[in-house]
């Protein structure tokens, strides 16, 4: 990806590169191997509790057989959801991904439905710089939460799935103590 275009007067790119597109469902930290197992596991157990238990007295009630069936179907689908199709739609989108590090703003570009699209998020002095010590790993330099309807959202912003994070956090923070120094 050619950076040109986006930057500003007097900004210089200071590292740029493209995330891990690989399959990792261990990434997550809500979902841990063993907890996938133990997630997988009480499922299961609850369906074929569910099936063995409640549904030979059900067989005769055509409507209660199909709810608990809809039901069993429910759970075993948000089930493949989190332990398949979860990782495979992130390994999509960072496949699609670059990033680029500039001494005034961090950039991301995905491209998606046939052209890029351009996310600028401005470095700011005093902000702190979290690498996660993994390979790859992530690099984050801006966390916020909003306020919803259902509750809060916590949100991270930064570099995801990268070979050269601790690098990147040094270059990140480097760009801060360059932005303290500089008169306004």
């Amino acid at each position: 990806m050619n950076w040109a275009g986006e930057l500003r007067a007097g900004e210089d790119v200071l590292w740029h590169g493209r995330p891990d597109p690989a399959v990792q469902p261990g990434q997550r930290a809500d979902l841990e191997p063993w907890r996938r197992v133990g997630l997988t596991v009480l499922i299961v157990g609850i369906c074929l509790l569910l099936v063995v238990t409640i549904g030979p007295t059900l067989w005769g009630h055509p409507f209660y057989v199909a709810v608990m069936l809809l039901f069993v179907a429910t759970l075993l689908g948000a089930l493949g959801y989190f332990l398949w199709w979860k990782p495979r739609i992130d390994a999509f989108w960072r496949a699609r991904t670059w990033y680029a590090l500039t001494n005034l703003r961090a950039l991301t570009a995905i491209r998606a439905l046939g052209r890029f699209w351009v996310r600028r998020y401005r470095l700011r002095p005093g902000r702190a710089v979290i690498w996660n010590g993994r390979t790859p790993g992530d690099v984050v330099f801006h966390r916020f939460s909003s306020r919803g309807r259902y509750g809060t959202n916590h949100y991270r912003l930064g570099f995801f799935c990268i070979y050269d994070g601790q690098h990147v956090k040094e270059l990140i923070e480097t760009a801060l103590v360059m932005l303290e120094e500089k008169p306004t």
